[in-house]
């Protein structure tokens, strides 16, 4: 029931066409809403740059990191990169874990 972040490299966002077939960094929130970002396997992280946030919470029988998604129960609020606002910044000195300011969401459930 977590949402999903994926984290979107700004360098290929501002190219026509971003590359095809590269691991995209991503977490899934807990309850809590706290997440470990990994990109290849379960607690590798980020690579160094900077990124754009995306999130999207898939509606029932979507499969994690898969390509069923389902219905976006956040309605596609926070899935735009164009829009979005959420950043993230991994620097190449960075030593152990980066821990990002909180992410306030606008979110009504029915």
């Amino acid at each position: 029931k977590g949402v999903v972040l994926r984290f979107l490299p700004e360098q290929e966002l501002q190219q026509i066409s971003p590359s095809r077939g590269r691991n995209i960094t991503q977490a899934k929130t807990d309850a809590e809403g706290k997440f470990e970002a990994f990109t290849y396997k379960q607690g590798d992280g980020a690579p160094p740059g900077r990124y754009k946030i995306i999130m999207t919470q898939p509606g029932r029988g979507a499969s994690w990191g898969g390509n069923r998604q389902g219905r976006d129960r956040i309605d596609g609020k926070y899935s735009d990169p164009d829009e979005t606002e959420m950043t993230a910044v991994v620097r190449e000195d960075a030593e152990g874990p980066v821990v990002l300011e909180p992410f306030y969401l606008e979110i009504e459930f029915e």
